[in-house]
């Protein structure tokens, strides 16, 4: 599991002789053990009589869920799974299918949902009365629709209170990882269409190293969100445009700077680990993390069919995604 949930679960919930580390990677096992941890190469190398009570599965995206399973067999009741959820639809419904009845415990690290940054978006909107967004942007450089854009799609949902529809895509998919050159890093263009008509628009290039910038679209305004120095920034339409050209949708006018605000980012290991723990229901539920994997996957299945792809037809296109 990821070092970030070993060092918080040991300095702060358990002993290192309480945590068992599962990882293939024979010198971060060496590492591991010279700090007292418990570690395997293999899940095959554990059994029930370990006592697992507590699982977190912060592996390559594609072994998510099988992952998952061996420790639910295993023993473990209450499960932290990493984004995304899978890389394939059919297997996360299958998994669903299959433990739903059950009295397990699963979350997914979706790290908005962990943190009060949509009560203090929604107070920031209502000071400078904004009133309710039509759609939102999302562009940068070597963002990845699957590895940073799972999060920021789902925080768009959220924001925009709805539910996607449809999308159209026009993907270049590259393999850059540094980690593992088989995983796809998805950049390229994908237009995600809205209940209420609303929208969603990505545009990541893989050939930039350009952080994500955010846009929150309103009538008369927008609400850019800058996630590396922690800011709402505000621009409305000049009042006196609004009263020129009144109910009017139109080019003309300009947006003028009214004002930022700060917000707090922080590290969510702390807060997803506590869900874990002490959480009588879990933040991010499956069918949460199916939504943004529906859109992740459409995204790919119409860039290779070139057309428009309902989400709820959603296929499973066999590319490797973390």
């Amino acid at each position: 599991m990821g070092s970030r949930y070993s060092n918080y679960l040991s300095e702060n919930i358990c002993d290192k002789s309480d945590i068992c580390i599962v990882d293939n990677n024979q010198e971060v096992l060496e590492r591991l053990n010279e700090r007292g941890f418990i570690c395997f190469n293999s899940l095959s190398q554990l059994s029930k009589k370990h006592n697992f009570d507590y699982g977190i599965v912060a592996n390559w995206g594609p072994d998510h869920l099988s992952t998952a399973d061996k420790l639910i067999k295993l023993g473990c009741r209450r499960l932290i799974i990493e984004k995304p959820i899978s890389n394939s639809l059919e297997e996360l419904i299958e998994f669903r299918n299959k433990h739903e009845s059950k009295d397990l415990f699963v979350t997914v690290h979706h790290f908005f949902k962990y943190t009060n940054f949509l009560e203090a978006f929604r107070k920031a909107e209502k000071k400078y009365n904004f009133g309710e967004p039509v759609g939102i942007r999302l562009s940068g450089g070597a963002v990845c629709l699957s590895t940073s854009g799972t999060h920021y799609l789902d925080l768009a949902c959220e924001i925009l209170n709805s539910e996607p529809i449809n999308v159209s895509a026009d993907l270049e998919i590259d393999y850059i990882n540094p980690r593992d050159k088989s995983l796809a890093y998805v950049g390229g263009m994908a237009s995600y269409k809205m209940k209420n008509d609303l929208f969603i628009h990505v545009s990541f290039f893989n050939r930039s190293s350009h952080s994500i910038r955010i846009e929150v679209i309103y009538r008369h305004g927008v609400i850019e969100i800058d996630v590396r120095d922690d800011k709402f920034i505000f621009y409305k339409r000049a009042p006196q445009d609004i009263e020129k050209f009144g109910n009017i949708i139109t080019r003309h006018g300009k947006n003028i700077f009214i004002g930022e605000e700060d917000f707090e980012f922080y590290d969510t290991v702390q807060y997803v680990v506590d869900n874990l723990m002490f959480g009588e229901k879990p933040i991010v539920s499956l069918s949460t993390a199916e939504r943004t994997l529906r859109m992740i996957l459409g995204a790919i299945q119409s860039n290779q069919e070139r057309s428009k792809i309902d989400l709820q037809k959603v296929k499973d296109t066999g590319l490797r995604i973390s």
